[in-house]
């Protein structure tokens, strides 16, 4: 191929640097031979987003803050007011299942 960018060169100029014929295209010989090489003419995908990184999106919103912030309030008045009140069966069963 020449020197010049493709897209500096005229359409001949290219179809000639590359070895085929636009009125015809690659043989199927040819073209099999350029998919070996060079692999398929796709761009390469988007890596994934990792599974954590959608977590934290969804942990990204004001109410889970507040819902946050309203659990972190509640298990300290319970730890607080627990030499008050001396602990139940139930309570700590009620305490568990609000941070599920």
């Amino acid at each position: 191929m020449t020197s010049a960018p493709a897209w500096n060169l005229s359409p001949q100029d290219v179809t000639t640097s590359l070895g085929t014929d636009p009125a015809q295209g690659l043989s199927e010989a040819e073209a099999a031979r350029r998919l070996a090489a060079n692999g398929p003419n796709e761009l390469p995908g988007k890596p994934p987003t990792p599974a954590w990184r959608r977590l934290l999106a969804h942990l990204n919103d004001p109410l889970v803050h507040l819902l946050l912030v309203a659990v972190v309030i509640s298990t300290l008045a319970w730890v607080l007011a627990e030499p008050h009140f001396p602990t139940k069966p139930h309570s700590t069963a009620i305490l568990s299942s609000s941070y599920v």
